[in-house]
């Protein structure tokens, strides 16, 4: 018999640090045995193991009938061995017994009778089935099988295993006799492609196949060494910690192996997977069937109804990346050169759908935008007015000179600060310092007016930078005599000294040395 890892305390499956094209081709594989399995490629110590390992425990618990030594299913006569569909066509009460699913692993050194099993010729002519000494695939029924270093494995014994992963069933023949019996498994298989690699035939046998890199941001690097060391020092607080992701896991996996049967994949999408096939020269009618069934598996994970063109790309990548092409005298498809391809198929088809849908909302959109500019427009336009009326009306206090006797802001490519002259209005940055700073100062007041009607008091940040001394003085004088006519308070933040002596209330001096990076501290008061 193979051998069932023994039940240990593995590394959760949501825990794994990235690694997210191998989790989903183990996910679907795990929804949809039917799939058939997948080959994960990856250097030593790159996680593959791991992700086996601990699939089993966000796996729903599995009920065989009690005795059977396939592990029969007692709710699908489709997947019983011929004694168990006797009794069950027969009405007979089945006794049932609920158990875990556990990774039956396969040794290296395996043979071919201890995989598919071996038949007592005499005792199969008189009663069939029972003749048939189980072998790992009978184990393997209904629960995970996993090859390490498939790529070393014998090529019959390759071929038996993807033989009774494609069809769900083990068939055993001997001497004329032959015996069957389920084998619907969920078959990972993993290499080391140093080690060597597969044939051709037996990697296009394989329907998905999934290469892992390496880790290459030093924040997952380091992430995966700090959740390593503590599941070694803590293993059952670790699992702990990732029992409700688990769970939330294992939900999503039985939801999705109940409404499956219910996905639909649009006839439109299906004749452009097969047309992408096609053009890509792909070898068989495997490639097909597998983006396929893949694409419905994915659909299920995430709780949708329907197969959309993104679900497919995601099927085929992994589906196709390993596939030979024109006999092998290609090489296998990129993922840029399946999508490239696809979505042309998916025009060439005319699935419009999910593109009229799109269409839709963008006009939808469109409209809204063209309805938002409108009123955003308006909305300045208003703004605009009132804060060039209460420019105006805080002018006199600010600006005591008789030469400009206007201000306002308008809108040309930009905004636009502008006083009115005798000579008509012009733009802020042609005048003095001083008259400069008094523009801005009545801007921001008249900015925080028009925002916050019952302004008190008002912050401002460095306003004399870039003024030469005589427009810093005139600020002064201005802030001193006449902005308490306009706002109650004005805290003044500035590395200017001068204006200090234009001053009536508290001036806080504060100091830190910026060499040793230190605090801010009040210095004098």
């Amino acid at each position: 018999m193979g051998s069932p890892m023994q039940k240990r305390v593995s590394f959760p499956f949501s825990a794994i640090v990235s690694l997210d094209k191998l989790k989903l081709a183990i996910l679907i594989n795990a929804i949809n045995p039917k799939i058939g399995g997948v080959l994960i490629q990856g250097p030593k110590g790159s996680g593959k193991t791991t992700a086996v390992r601990g699939l089993t425990d966000i796996l729903p618990r599995l009920e065989v009938i009690k005795g059977c030594p396939f592990n029969c299913n007692p709710h699908d006569a489709s997947n019983m061995c011929e004694k168990c569909g006797e009794r069950y066509r027969k009405g007979g009460k089945l006794p049932i017994e609920e158990r875990t699913m556990v990774v039956v692993n396969l040794p290296l050194g395996a043979t071919e009778d201890r995989v598919i099993g071996s038949i007592d010729v005499e005792k199969a002519i008189k009663h069939g089935v029972e003749a048939l000494e189980p072998g790992v695939l009978a184990e393997a029924n209904q629960n995970i099988l996993y090859v390490d270093e498939i790529n070393l494995l014998p090529d019959h014994i390759a071929d038996d295993l993807l033989d009774a992963a494609a069809t769900g069933w083990n068939v055993v023949e001997r001497e004329g006799i032959s015996v069957s019996h389920p084998a619907r498994f969920i078959f990972i298989g993993t290499m080391n492609p140093e080690e060597g690699q597969l044939r051709p035939q037996l990697l296009d046998r394989f329907p998905l196949s999934v290469s892992v890199e390496r880790i290459v941001t030093v924040k997952d690097r380091m992430e995966v060494v700090k959740r390593n060391l503590e599941f070694e020092t803590d293993p059952e607080g670790f699992i702990k910690k990732y029992k409700t992701s688990q769970d939330e896991m294992k939900t999503r996996i039985a939801r999705a192996r109940k409404i499956l049967p219910e996905v639909e994949m649009p006839e439109e999408l299906l004749e452009a997977i097969c047309k992408t096939c096609l053009d890509l020269k792909v070898d068989g009618m495997r490639p097909d069937i597998v983006i396929s069934k893949a694409a419905c598996t994915l659909v299920a994970f995430e709780n949708r109804s329907k197969v959309a063109p993104n679900d497919i790309l995601v099927a085929a990548e992994l589906a196709l990346r390993h596939r030979t092409r024109e006999g092998g005298f290609l090489e296998p498809a990129t993922p840029e050169e399946i999508s490239k391809v696809f979505m042309a198929k998916v025009k060439e088809v005319k699935y419009v759908e999910e593109t009229k849908t799109y269409e839709r909302v963008i006009e939808s959109l469109e409209s809204f935008v063209s309805v938002l500019r409108v009123t955003q427009d308006q909305l300045r336009d208003e703004f605009l007015k009132t804060v060039n009326y209460i420019m105006n009306h805080i002018w006199s206090e600010l600006y005591p000179y008789g030469d400009f006797s206007e201000i306002r802001i308008l809108v040309e490519k930009d905004y636009v600060l502008q006083l009115k002259g005798r000579r008509g209005w012009v733009n802020v940055d042609l005048v003095s310092g001083g008259e400069r700073s008094l523009a801005s100062l009545a801007l921001r007041v008249a900015f925080s007016l028009a925002f916050t009607p019952n302004l008190r008091w008002l912050i401002l940040d460095e306003p004399t930078h870039n003024l030469d001394v005589n427009a810093i003085e005139h600020f002064g004088r201005v802030l001193r005599d006449r902005m308490e006519n306009i706002i109650d308070q004005v805290f003044l933040i500035t590395h200017e000294e001068r204006l200090s002596d234009y001053i009536t209330g508290s001036i806080y001096r504060l100091e830190r040395d910026k060499e040793m990076d230190g605090v801010t501290k009040v210095i004098s008061s």
